[in-house]
């Protein structure tokens, strides 16, 4: 049985990283909420995410927004959680490979632990 869509906001304490997931959701949802929390310009066409995608994430600072089509695909989940995590690493000038490995596994167990309520 597919998984039911999904919502949520996940709040990393240590570094300070915010990510809200939309899984399963309609594209629309999640880029109107991306343009509004990180403040992007809805007509520059580096912010619109190609129709076909199944999956993409954006990352400002310390906030992000991952949406990806199928809540089945965690292969995908991962992969944008780690453009997130790529991301927010050069924001706080760290390529630190445990902080990147760490940000990735805590943020993959959230969705995963949420997903499957």
């Amino acid at each position: 049985m597919k998984r039911a869509a999904r919502r949520f906001t996940v709040r990393e304490q240590t570094f300070g990283l915010t990510v809200e997931f939309y899984l399963g959701t309609p594209q629309k949802t999640a880029l109107r909420r991306c343009v509004a929390i990180l403040q992007l310009d809805p007509n520059d066409p580096e912010n619109a995410p190609d129709d076909s995608d199944a999956a993409w994430a954006m990352c400002l600072g310390s906030q992000a927004v991952v949406w990806v089509e199928d809540t089945e695909d965690t292969g995908s989940l991962v992969h944008e959680l780690y453009h997130v995590v790529s991301d927010f690493l050069k924001h706080i000038t760290s390529s630190d490979e445990e902080t990147g490995a760490y940000l990735i596994q805590y943020l993959f167990r959230e969705a995963t632990r949420r997903l499957n309520k």
